[in-house]
């Protein structure tokens, strides 16, 4: 039996919503931007990640990670959006099953 992903978890005693040193690429993920402004749409790519809050908060704007993101740009994507630290730190970890996590409003 192949696994598309290898599981990966904090060790025992870690604290909950703690990111890994190192995520195992090492790379930066690439972001594609799409914007959607009424019937305009405007692609880039190789942004940055404070590319992806829309400027004006007017319209549509689709953030693709394309691989696995760094470290640092999972914290940076918690800080734009203010996710809650469990939610980021599940990013990290690979091979869990899908689930929805319901949480109460972000209070950064």
């Amino acid at each position: 039996m192949s696994r598309l992903f290898r599981k990966s978890y904090h060790p025992p005693g870690t604290a909950p919503g703690t990111l890994p040193e190192q995520v195992a690429t090492g790379e930066e993920a690439r972001i594609h931007l799409l914007r959607y402004h009424g019937a305009e749409v405007v692609e880039e790519e190789d942004c940055a990640l404070e590319q992806c809050l829309p400027p004006d908060g007017q319209g549509v704007l689709w953030c693709h990670l394309q691989g696995q993101p760094s470290t640092k740009q999972l914290a940076r994507l918690g800080e734009l959006f203010p996710l809650h630290p469990l939610a980021v730190e599940d990013v990290a970890h690979h091979g869990q099953r899908p689930k929805a996590d319901i949480f109460a409003a972000s209070t950064r």
